[in-house]
């Protein structure tokens, strides 16, 4: 538990108050979306068109791997009813360890929110319930 401990402390320093109980039963809320996703569910990302990347070997297609993390933190969350999204306290925790630049954040966030703006309308609302 020492990690928990760890992310406990990183999000009480960034005003986030939590227990240890609640991370580990956030944690394993979303792992038990993974064991539903293999036993259940089916993959998530396999349910979705594949993603078509260029390659020096011409267009491959792979399946959207992430979905499938997307929607276990989503899971996660909603299980718990928590009023944080579970991947910002992963992301809490490493821009305090330094493994993601505050800049890279940054980005994503723009880049998140240009997509929704180009979104806007309707034309690929995703539904969660």
């Amino acid at each position: 538990m020492p990690d928990l401990r760890r992310k406990q402390q990183i999000l009480k320093e960034n005003g986030v108050e939590t227990g240890e109980q609640w991370l580990i039963k956030l944690h394993l809320a979303h792992e038990f979306y993974h064991f539903l996703e293999f036993t259940t569910l089916g993959k998530v990302g396999m349910r979705l068109d594949p993603v078509q990347k260029k390659t020096i070997f011409g267009t491959v297609q792979r399946p959207l791997t992430t979905v499938s993390e997307i929607a276990a933190h989503s899971f996660a969350g909603r299980y718990m009813k928590s009023e944080i999204l579970p991947q910002m306290t992963d992301y809490m925790v490493m821009l305090s360890e330094g493994i993601l630049p505050e800049e890279t954040l940054r980005e994503r966030m723009q880049e998140a929110e240009e997509r929704l703006r180009k979104n806007e309308g309707g034309k690929q609302n995703v539904s969660m319930g």
